[in-house]
């Protein structure tokens, strides 16, 4: 999808005083050509000039949607407090301090005159969806996935870290004892003891976690999410289990979600119901974890599309109104050309669930809690598995 250049303002804006002079031109040109006729030809000039006009101001205004798409996407993570260091003063919401693993690196756009992650070597990139009716910073992170492609092996891992895990190893030493979908809330209301600022925290732990860098992180607005698949015309997906989340509420008045097992196009109300119930028979957190992966990857194809052409402007502004990045606005139509690209990866879907990767805690009566704890073990593991050399928990042997 090479429109997604026109992201770059200097594109943009260039394209829209070429597609401004180049109008003008034609305008005079058919003026010009009709002087000497009569009405017949005043008639089919004026018939013309409108085609002209109606034509080039759709594509500067296609121009235009891009460019101040770009304007707002675009948004430096949390700046860090440089003197403080990785490893220091646990927060006050930890426990008895744990022996810190090796720091992960933080998470940081990369300047534009090194080569960009994902041309030759792995990019990462952190995905929030948030519930945005709290403040932007202040929301809980309902959806965490890290989206990691390797362009050598052309292959894909997509890690889902569930809001209900808690106890966590933290990256600056100790633990945070919370559910993982507070850690950027309280990283805001606590900015002394994160001095890495909410998101600049979030992305540093679940990069500590995973043990993979991560190169840029994105969030989306859950709320808004509707609006986006609406304007791409819906997807596509095939579900595996029947859904019945009676509970599930889509206004004060209409409850109720029920989507039979197979395949299904799905339009935007019915797609965010889809990517965030979790309740009733069979349903389960872990299960909507997958599905959301599911319905990123089936974005993808419809933006990849070349029939929604006709509705790139709507649909570029539906992006900039959910999403927000910390890649550099100079960076981002090659970013978004990889992420694109990765349709012909091979895939691998992790949840970071029980058994395997997750146990649950236990409560002050011995019962489990709905809380959650990794098996860093595992995770360790799987981290070696995915990424290799790549990975920090990787020891390379004797």
């Amino acid at each position: 999808m090479s429109a997604v250049y026109l992201l770059s303002p200097l594109i943009s804006l260039g394209l829209v005083a070429l597609i401004s002079i180049l109008a003008l031109w034609r305008v005079f040109s058919i003026l010009d050509a009709v002087r000497p006729g009569g009405g017949a030809a005043k008639a089919i000039a004026v018939v013309l000039i409108a085609l002209v006009l109606v034509s080039h101001a759709w594509l500067a205004n296609t121009a235009l949607a891009f460019y101040e798409a770009g304007q707002r996407i675009s948004e430096p993570i949390d700046a860090a407090d440089p003197a403080v260091s990785p490893a220091s003063v646990p927060p006050s919401t930890s426990g008895a301090p744990a022996t810190p693993l090796s720091p992960a690196s933080p998470g940081a756009s990369v300047p534009a005159t090194e080569p960009l992650p994902g041309t030759s070597s792995r990019v990462t990139v952190l995905l929030v969806g948030i519930d945005n009716t709290h403040a932007a910073d202040r929301g809980l992170t309902d959806t965490l996935i890290v989206a990691s492609f390797d362009p050598v092996e052309k292959s894909l891992a997509m890690i889902s870290i569930p809001r209900d895990t808690g106890r966590l190893p933290f990256y600056r030493g100790g633990e945070f004892r919370p559910r993982i979908n507070t850690l950027m809330q309280t990283a805001a209301r606590h900015p002394d003891e994160y001095p890495d600022g909410p998101m600049g925290t979030l992305v540093n732990e679940i990069s500590y976690l995973v043990g993979i860098p991560i190169d840029y992180s994105a969030r989306i607005d859950i709320a808004g999410f509707t609006t986006l698949v609406d304007a791409v015309g819906g997807v596509d997906v095939v579900l595996e289990k029947t859904i019945n989340d009676p509970g599930y509420q889509f206004t004060p008045t209409e409850t109720g979600f029920y989507l039979e097992a197979g395949p299904h196009h799905l339009d935007g109300k019915i797609a965010t119901a889809y990517a965030r119930s979790r309740h009733g028979p069979g349903n389960s957190d872990y299960l909507r974890a997958r599905r959301q992966q599911q319905i990123l990857l089936a974005l993808r194809e419809k933006v990849n599309d070349p029939l929604i052409i006709g509705n790139v402007s709507e649909v570029v502004s539906a992006i900039s109104q959910i999403i927000r990045t910390d890649a550099p606005l100079e960076r981002l139509p090659e970013i978004v050309s990889i992420a694109l690209n990765t349709r012909d990866a091979s895939t691998r879907h992790i949840v970071l669930r029980p058994p395997n990767f997750a146990q649950s805690v236990l409560g002050a009566s011995g019962q489990p809690t709905s809380m959650n704890q990794l098996r860093m073990e595992t995770v360790a593991a799987l981290s070696i598995e995915l990424f290799g050399p790549e990975s920090r928990y990787f020891s390379p042997g004797p």
